[in-house]
């Protein structure tokens, strides 16, 4: 305390504070938000520092780095940078700003730092007593997020007051002492800064005689202050008479907890920086009787006076209080923007609809489509939607001029010159549409059965082919059958089947559709009967379709709205497969299955076996049909033969598609019944084949 009469009091003004958000911690709150916290509003916790004015004119605002969700955590700081709790409420609506029950905020802040008062909280770490909030909105389709910060305070009876302030070196107690001096004083300061860096105040100790002064943590405030000591505080303010707005809480504290011991003036240091350490000349000096406050004693149970919220001002009216706006789709790569905004819709959908969607289980599937036409464009683009972002393509043709009407991700400058090659200009197209998306495309053509290689080149070009296929089917998790022929579809079901990998098929007719999913790999064991493939309703091998094909016949003639439709099941029934508790291969959905999805265990409901509709007479129908024993693409017998000789197996099939019939035992299936009826012995319906055929060749249950 200072010695001699005091220049006339006035009551205290404070500068007030003002926030600093680090743009990266933004980017955080808004994939916490989507992601974590959905539509919760309950502030969530954060962590903010503040900091000692360091140049003339220049506040320090309260930071808010990228690291603040992290929580307040009394950690290792580097000198001068204070810890300082917070808390951010996540807001659904920008309305909700304005109409935010502000008052009911401020009641619960104010008490939490009279509770840190009264508990002593405060005096071990006075960052307590900094407590700020903020209300925030986070648009994440624009990534405009708005706040508002408030920094409470406890307002006592009445204003405490002080002399205007001096310069800690102009300050006559210390101006003409060597050894307690001003220099000295900032000094320890400076030392206690970079020793306890998470206390943004504390007490200075001037010694007598040739003792050098230094500075005490504020705990030790208890026990009373004593000539000489100084209380001391790290200020953000530059005003040249106003101390920062934290001093307000610090004085409220000092006098709760000195009460009637409290002497007539305490001397408060605000403590200024040049340079990076404290400043005498910029340091000031205030002379204040907190007793003037009529403070109520620590040991009060609640707050009963009053307090108040200082909410920062806008940026366009700086006089009034106001929400702020950051807008940082400029700042950020419009690559990295866009592949946030497609992922947006996705990760909506755990907030209200789905919360149990394991989008992850979607965003890291990687797709084969065989067929990169119609169905395969439709098929890619609804991929895309459900953030699906490894896609491969496979085709053989080239884009025509017939094919951008109806095949989506074409344009006409893609049939210019005799036409670019289907495959790779429908990857090119989807990393145009969406740059981080990983899209290969393939020109091959598929081995089929009964299209037998025309010479040795031929054949060392089919046997490329099929290993293609083998491995891509092998390294992707999801295999899409979308070409316009029956037989090209035979190895990649057959390679779906030899490395129990998802397929799924789509076929169109001129009005109708058909999309199904395979069953998993012949002889697994599991609790229902394996599905059948699109093969399974077969009685001959595939053989080639496409000879004595009229123009009719060789263009996909169907409705045009059909492949739009047929393509969105088949993504949908694969998105319902990958989440479903029993992925990949889930059991069939049946007639007394629930419509709607099963919480945990089918978040987008149990996908049947197979989709008929017809536009006709705009019905469409669920059935379920178990795998064919004899299936000449998934039987046991087929995928065995196909695991154990490879490329040796396929050949033959491509030259004599009747060695699948024997394979599979059509063959012995066909012959007995011909001998049935060579024998005049009549059908009753049942199995004229080996045991184990099934009954009927058309044993599709209808549900």
């Amino acid at each position: 305390m200072a010695d001699g009469a005091m220049p006339a009091a006035q009551a205290l003004a404070y500068d007030l504070w003002s926030s600093s958000v680090d743009p990266g911690f933004w980017s955080q709150l808004r994939s916490l938000k989507l992601e974590s916290l959905k539509l919760s509003e309950d502030p969530i916790s954060v962590e903010g520092t503040a900091s000692p004015s360091s140049h003339d004119g220049v506040n320090a605002p309260l930071s808010v780095p990228q690291s603040a969700l992290g929580g307040w955590v009394a950690v290792s700081q580097p000198a001068w940078r204070h810890p300082v709790p917070g808390e951010v409420v996540p807001l659904n609506t920008v309305e909700s700003l304005r109409t935010y029950d502000r008052a009911e905020l401020e009641k619960r802040l104010t008490g939490a730092i009279w509770e840190a008062v009264r508990s002593g909280e405060a005096l071990r770490f006075p960052g307590a007593l900094l407590r700020f909030a903020a209300l925030s909105y986070v648009d994440m389709k624009t990534f405009r997020f708005y706040y508002w910060f408030t920094f409470p305070a406890l307002v006592p009876q009445a204003p405490f007051r002080a002399p205007p302030p001096v310069a800690l070196a102009a300050w006559r107690p210390v101006a003409d002492d060597a050894a307690c001096g001003a220099a000295a004083i900032a000094a320890a300061c400076q030392t206690f800064a970079k020793e306890h860096p998470d206390q943004p105040a504390w007490i200075v100790r001037t010694g007598t005689g040739n003792t050098a002064p230094a500075a005490h943590p504020l705990a030790e405030l208890e026990s009373g202050l004593t000539p000489g000591d100084i209380l001391a505080f790290s200020d953000p303010s530059s005003h040249p008479t106003a101390p920062g707005w934290p001093l307000l809480n610090l004085l409220v504290c000092v006098a709760a907890v000195l009460g009637d011991r409290a002497p007539p003036a305490i001397d408060v240091l605000s403590v200024r920086l040049r340079r990076g350490v404290a400043s005498a000349e910029a340091s000031r000096v205030f002379q204040v009787d907190v007793r003037s406050g009529q403070v109520p004693p620590a040991s009060t149970q609640t707050w009963s006076g009053k307090h108040v919220a200082a909410w920062e001002a806008g940026l366009k009216d700086k006089r009034r209080p106001g929400p702020r706006v950051v807008d940082l789709s400029q700042t950020m790569d419009p690559r990295a923007l866009m592949d946030s905004a497609v992922k947006l819709n996705i990760s909506l959908m755990k907030w209200r609809a789905v919360p149990e969607l394991d989008t992850e289980a979607l965003a890291n599937a990687r797709c084969v489509l065989f067929g990169a036409g119609t169905l395969g464009c439709a098929v890619a683009r609804c991929l895309l939607g459900w953030g699906v972002r490894h896609i491969t393509l496979v085709d053989s043709g080239r884009v025509s001029f017939s094919n951008p009407a109806r095949q989506s991700l074409f344009t006409f400058e893609d049939c210019l010159e005799g036409g670019k090659p289907k495959a790779k200009a429908a990857a090119a197209a989807l990393r145009a549409i969406l740059p981080s998306v990983t899209a290969e495309g393939h020109s091959l053509l598929i081995p089929m059965p009964g299209h037998p290689p025309g010479s040795p080149e031929d054949e060392a070009t089919l046997r490329e082919a099929w290993r293609t296929v083998d491995d891509l089917v092998a390294s992707h998790d999801v295999t899409f059958l979308l070409t316009d022929t029956r037989e090209s579809r035979w190895l990649p079901t057959i390679a779906a089947a030899a490395h129990n990998k998802v397929a799924i098929n789509a076929a169109l007719g001129f009005d109708s559709y058909l999309v199904m999913r395979h069953g998993g790999q012949p002889g697994e064991a599991a609790s229902s009967p394996r599905l059948g493939c699109y093969f399974c309703n077969d009685v001959v091998a595939p053989v080639d379709s496409t000879r004595d094909r009229a123009m009719d016949q060789q263009c996909t003639v169907a409705r045009p709205g059909l492949a739009p439709v047929a393509g969105a099941l088949a993504v949908e029934v694969m998105a319902a497969c990958l989440t479903h508790r029993d992925a990949p291969h889930p059991a069939a959905a049946r007639a007394s299955d629930a419509a709607a999805g099963d919480g945990d265990a089918a978040p987008l409901g149990t996908p049947p076996h197979m989709i008929r509709g017809s536009f006709a007479d705009t019905a469409q129908s669920a059935m379920t049909g178990t795998a064919y024993s004899c299936c000449t693409a998934c039987s046991e017998a087929v995928v065995s033969r196909y695991r154990a000789r490879g490329w040796d197996f396929v050949a033959e099939a491509l030259s004599h598609p009747g060695k699948l019939e024997e394979v599979s035992g059509l063959a012995d299936l066909k012959a007995g019944a011909d001998a049935c009826l060579l024998g005049g012995e009549e059908s009753d319906g049942g199995s004229a084949g080996p045991s184990g055929a099934r009954e009927s060749a058309d044993e599709w249950e209808a549900l």
